[in-house]
């Protein structure tokens, strides 16, 4: 079978979870075609899904090593710092990346998350920021579409869903100034004094009022 071939079928066993046989093709795919990097990339990817990180490693630096001008093996080896501890590595990986690759969401995102785990919240706003802009979300007039896929634009209040929010709004209002609820009373049948020995009285006549308290 033919390194591509090969190749495909480990991609094919990535996507069925089947990461411990994508290993076994990527590595044969290697043994038959060294200079590729996208075959050490891909059996790093692996590696570090099971845990693997010192191997995802070194697979990781071979394909830098073989193309250094490709700003997702970058953003690989970022992400693989980041979960070993080295965030100040994986800032300068990600940097690299959005040199090649300025606008990629993705990487922007990345980058602020490791900005902020490391304390420096300010730099991490705007790769936020910029991450949302290529994306294309303004929190102001953009939302995700009901199968949260893609952004639209938001839509406009209809003259009914204005009128059933000012409807909900007078209900709390009126709530608020409406007798005191069961819970409340029974709170003040246990917190205040007096009220708590006219409710053993009433228990002490029978559960019926007193004379003097019917009237």
């Amino acid at each position: 079978m033919k390194d591509e071939e090969l190749y495909k079928n480990g991609l094919d066993k990535v996507s069925q979870n089947k990461l411990d046989e994508a290993i076994e093709l990527f590595t044969k795919a290697i043994e038959l075609n060294s200079a590729n990097p996208h075959y050490f990339n891909e059996r790093a990817v692996c590696y570090l899904n099971t845990g693997k990180f010192d191997l995802s490693m070194f697979d990781m630096n071979k394909s830098i090593e073989l193309d250094e001008n490709y700003a997702y093996f970058y953003s690989c080896r970022a992400f693989l710092k980041s979960k070993m501890k080295d965030m100040d590595g994986a800032v300068e990986d990600y940097e690299r990346s959005l040199e090649l690759d300025p606008h990629n969401d993705i990487t922007y995102n990345n980058m602020a998350i490791a900005l902020e785990s490391i304390g420096n919240m300010n730099k991490a706003q705007k790769y936020y920021k910029k991450g949302n802009e290529l994306l294309g979300y303004d929190p102001e007039k953009r939302e995700l579409s009901e199968d949260g896929k893609t952004m639209v634009d938001k839509k406009e209040p209809t003259e009914k869903s204005t009128k059933l929010a000012e409807h909900i709004e007078e209900i709390k209002q009126n709530q608020k100034t409406e007798e005191p609820s069961k819970a409340a009373i029974a709170k003040d049948v246990f917190t205040k004094k007096s009220v708590f020995k006219e409710f053993i009285s009433f228990i002490g006549n029978g559960f019926k009022l007193k004379d003097d308290d019917k009237s």
